[in-house]
């Protein structure tokens, strides 16, 4: 049996609170989640505690325009997580 875990990923362009949950944390001063942390976190995680499935492929596609940094690349890297650009007009 083959698995693999699938991903999307996309830049940091977005928090990916919600509008009312940005304005909440605002008030409170916390920290923005952003796409290319968020997706660092659930890979380290997920290496870290995914028991016998921890050293599966992980594949990670950014099929949009707004590409990741070069510094969350080589972090993907380091985590052993396939990283794929490929652009779709339909995204």
């Amino acid at each position: 049996m083959k698995i693999a875990l699938i991903t999307h990923i996309e830049s940091d362009l977005n928090n990916l609170n919600t509008q009312l949950n940005t304005i909440k944390m605002l008030e409170d001063k916390l920290e923005c989640r952003l796409y290319e942390k968020e997706a660092i976190k659930c890979f380290t995680c997920w290496r870290k505690n995914a028991g016998w499935l921890k050293d599966i492929p992980i594949y990670c596609l950014c099929a949009t325009k707004n590409i990741i940094s070069e510094d969350t690349k080589k972090q993907l890297a380091l985590l052993n997580v396939n990283y794929i650009e490929d652009y779709n007009e339909d995204t």
